[in-house]
This record gives C-alpha cells, sequence and structure tokens, in this order.
C-alpha cells in the first residue's frame, strides 16, 4: 500500500482537531518561543520512536501530522492562563517527560488527569477528552491497545467525536480487527450524510474502501473508492482524487483487469498535471511503476520509477529514493537483468540501515532472497530469509512474515524438500487468514496445492483448490478463479 495524500481533514492521512484547540487561549509566550518549543518537542519524540514510525510506513504521514497536533496541543495547555496552575503544571510535566524520552510516564500522567478529572466531570469533561487524545497519541507509537483504550474512553465521553472516531478505526485497521474498523467507518459515512458533509463522506467511502481491501473484499473496496472519487471530484481535492485512482489501479491489477488499472492510471495522470507537488509525483510515479510492470511493459515501468527516483532526490528524500531503488530491484530482477537488480537492492538495504528503518530494510533482504533464488544461489537466499524474519518478528509485521515463508517455500521447492516448503506455506495461510485477507489466503491455498501434489496428496489439493476457488469468487478475482478451474480439471 502507497502512502496517500488524502484530504487533510479527515481521511487516511488525517488528523483533524486534536485537544484544546477549539477553546479560546490565553498564552504566556510569544508565538516564536511556541513553535520553537512544539518544533523540539516533536523531533524528540520523532527520533526517540524512529523504528516504530518506520514500522509504520502506511501510516507514516498520518502519524506524524497527529503527533504534531498532539505536542502543539500539549503545549498550548502548558501555557493556557486560563487553567488552573496545577493543571497547567501536569501539562508542563507532560512536556518535560516526553522531551526526556519518558513517554510512557507521560501516557501516565495524562491516564491520572483522567481519572481525577472524572470525579468532577460536568466541569472537566474537556480536559478529560484532551488528556485522553494526548495519551492516544502518544500510545500510538508505543502500544496500539492503550492508544485503542484512550480513544474509546473519548467515544465514551463525547460519542461523536470524529477525530476519536477515525484513529479508533484505523487502530483496528492496523490490529486487524476488521469488523470493528467497518462499523466505525459505517458510523462516521451516517453521521456524514445527516450534516451533508461531502469532505467526511469522501473520507468515510475511502476509509471503508481500504478496509474492505485489507479483508479481501476487493469488489466493496472499489465500489467504495469510486465513491470517495465522485464526491472529491465536486470540490475540487485533486490529492485525494490521485490518491484513491491509485487504489483502484491496484485493485484491478490484484484482480487481474489491466486495461481498467492503465485507464485509472491515465485519470490520476491528468489530475497530476493540475499539480507540481513533488510528493504527490514520487508517488504517482511508483503506482505507475508498479501497475506498468504488472502489464509487463517493463519499458515504461522503468521510466516510472527512474521519473519517482528523480523526485525523490529533488525533494532530499532518502526513504523514497530507498524505496525507488527497491522498486527498479523488482523491474530488473523480473526482467532478468540479476546484475542491476542487485545492485539496486544493495543501494536501497544501504540506505535502509543508514536510517535505521527495520521494515524497509527486511523487505529489501525479502526481495535480494527471490533474487538470488532465481540465480540458483539457494544459501544466500536462505540467508537473507533468516535475516528477515528476525527483523518482522521483531516489529510484529504479519505481513512480512507471510513474505518470508512464500520465499522460503520456494526455496525449499527448488531443493525438492516439499514438506519444508508444505509448512512455511501452512504459516503464511494462517498469518493470511489472521490479518483477514482473504485474497491472500486463496493465493497461498493455490501454491500449497502445487506442493500437496508434488508429496501426492492428491485429495488435499483439490480441497484447497475449491476453497481458493470460492475465495476468488467472493473477491471478484475472475481471472484467477479460471486457473483455478482449470487445475481442477487437470486434476480428474
Amino acid at each position: 500500500m502507497l502512502n496517500k495524500r488524502q484530504d487533510q481533514s479527515f481521511g487516511d492521512n488525517s488528523v483533524g482537531v486534536q485537544a484544546g484547540r477549539d477553546a479560546h487561549v490565553q498564552i504566556g509566550l510569544t508565538q516564536k518561543e511556541l513553535d520553537e518549543s512544539i518544533k523540539t518537542t516533536l523531533k524528540v519524540l520523532q527520533d526517540s520512536y524512529k523504528d516504530q514510525i518506520d514500522s509504520l510506513k502506511e501510516d507514516k504521514t498520518k502519524l506524524e501530522q497527529q503527533l504534531t497536533e498532539a505536542i502543539r496541543a500539549l503545549t498550548y495547555k502548558s501555557q493556557d492562563l486560563n487553567e488552573s496552575e496545577v493543571v497547567r503544571r501536569k501539562f508542563e510535566h507532560a512536556l518535560k517527560l516526553i522531551k526526556d524520552g519518558s513517554t510512557l510516564e507521560a501516557e501516565n500522567l495524562f491516564l491520572e488527569i483522567e481519572n481525577n478529572e472524572l470525579e468532577n466531570i460536568e466541569k472537566s469533561l474537556q480536559l478529560v477528552v484532551d488528556a485522553a487524545l494526548n495519551r492516544g497519541a502518544l500510545a500510538y507509537l508505543r502500544d496500539t491497545n492503550a492508544a485503542i483504550s484512550a480513544y474509546e474512553r473519548v467515544l465514551q465521553l463525547k460519542p461523536n467525536n470524529l477525530v476519536a472516531q477515525f484513529k479508533l478505526g484505523y487502530l483496528f485497521m492496523r490490529s486487524s480487527k476488521l469488523d470493528k474498523s467497518e462499523k466505525i467507518f459505517k458510523q462516521t459515512l451516517s453521521a456524514a450524510k445527516q450534516q451533508n458533509n461531502p469532505e467526511l463522506e469522501a473520507s468515510s467511502y475511502s476509509a471503508l474502501g481500504q478496509t474492505y481491501f485489507c479483508m479481501g473484499n476487493y469488489k466493496e473496496s472499489m465500489t467504495n473508492q469510486r465513491k470517495a472519487i465522485t464526491i472529491r471530484k465536486t470540490y475540487g481535492d485533486i490529492f485525494g482524487c490521485v490518491g484513491s485512482y491509485i487504489e483502484l489501479a491496484h485493485l484491478s491489477s490484484a484482480l487481474g483487469q489491466f486495461p481498467e488499472a492503465k485507464n485509472l492510471i491515465k485519470d490520476a495522470e491528468v489530475l497530476l498535471r493540475q499539480n507540481s507537488d513533488d510528493e504527490l509525483g514520487a508517488c504517482f510515479n511508483t503506482a505507475k511503476g508498479v501497475i506498468y510492470s504488472s502489464l509487463n511493459e517493463s519499458n515504461e515501468a522503468e521510466k516510472a520509477f527512474v521519473k519517482a527516483l528523480d523526485y525523490a532526490k529533488r525533494l532530499g528524500n532518502m526513504e523514497a529514493i530507498a524505496n525507488a531503488y527497491g522498486n527498479l530491484g523488482i523491474l530488473y530482477k523480473n526482467t532478468g537483468r540479476v546484475k542491476k537488480a542487485e545492485e539496486m537492492f544493495k543501494s536501497s538495504i544501504e540506505i535502509e540501515k543508514e536510517l535505521s528503518h527495520p521494515s524497509g530494510l527486511a523487505s529489501d533482504l525479502v526481495n535480494l532472497a527471490n533474487l538470488y533464488l532465481q540465480m540458483g544461489e539457494l544459501q544466500s537466499a536462505s540467508d537473507c530469509c533468516s535475516q528477515a524474519f528476525v527483523i518482522f518478528q521483531n516489529i510484529k509485521s504479519k505481513k512480512g512474515l507471510i513474505a518470508v515463508h512464500s520465499s522460503r517455500a520456494g526455496i525449499f521447492l527448488q531443493s525438492d524438500k516439499f514438506a519444508d516448503a508444505k509448512e512455511n506455506l501452512n504459516e503464511a495461510i494462517v498469518l493470511e487468514r489472521d490479518i483477514g485477507n482473504t485474497h491472500g489466503e486463496a493465493k497461498a491455498l493455490v501454491q500449497l496445492s502445487q506442493v500437496l501434489i508434488a508429496l501426492n496428496e492428491k485429495e488435499n489439493a483439490i480441497a484447497n483448490l475449491k476453497k481458493a476457488n470460492r475465495m476468488f469468487e467472493k473477491t471478484g478475482d475472475n481471472q484467477r478463479q479460471k486457473l483455478v478451474m482449470q487445475l481442477l480439471r487437470d486434476l480428474k
């Protein structure tokens, strides 16, 4: 999934208004002093939790916005002369704890504020809500369940708080509680329609689209993204439209609808010409390269990835540069240019190490493992998988572990170790099921069926193919469904 530049009010990358921003605030510092304090505190927090932030690449922009708003709210609260001295000192202490890297202590302080003020809830409702929102923003870095608890408290006190609703919806998505995500985003959609709020409505449709994508329900994902685009066009949200077009292009590609994917990329390109934003250009060209790679149009894909690299270098964004190298590596691997592929993967790995990006580093290692597998260098491939496995385990990335198990299955297959290949594919299937990815589980079942045939487990292979067939039908992947039907006929 790509970082998306969707609307900046409530959507995937959104924060809305954080704690304390609505009230009249009388400040005892100059604006310059406040801005410097906010900037310093935010940098300390980002540096302290660099690995955790980097392991959540899909949420990175949203997280940085959320942290900025939370720190700003804290800073204002600590200097609000309308508050009592006791309250101000507590917020000042929370800021000091964050600057010292003690975010857990800061969370506990906010929780103490919440619990103390609950006794006088009629007068202190907003103070409790503010503390819970800020506790949620900090816990987002450290503990998903703690963040969920904070935002749930906000909704207990203010059931219609849109900030808490959207944050909770995305936290549930992150923790694979997709039924809860769906319920929340349906609630925000209903509220948007009642309020006649098109921005909120579009963001809700987009969020539902992402939820259904994670569920493997590609039909519903596509329907909701199209609704988001239709609404966003009415109020000129270019960023949001381009993001949704890219999402739709990936969906179409996953479903084997390659001409449609190509048309969606062209639609996004038309909108992109109306905006010269380098970051959006890098994001778009990355998506374009991926889609054209799926279409086996390697020349066009390479041009797009090179453009994405140029944009990234212009921005000075080392993470985006590493991503571009990685994408070029995959393209060169798939077109047989193995030396260039190895060079690209190693360049990306070098940057990811310098940036201390565990998720990006592990992804590059898996890609390098697949390259070595293609080259027949099985020991090197196995070594890369082992390194990636440790990293993905440490950052608790189920998607990453799925990739490792799939690569290991390929290594064992090439070594005629079919039982080991079967074990790894079963691990991948369990993880796909855990994250609610029906489509991914179906693809793994097809792979497993081929291993089972080699192990003379024909009945189990047929059972897996029939199950995969039902899943592909559910997700709308007609191309893979036809492939599975042909495999079943061949086995009869």
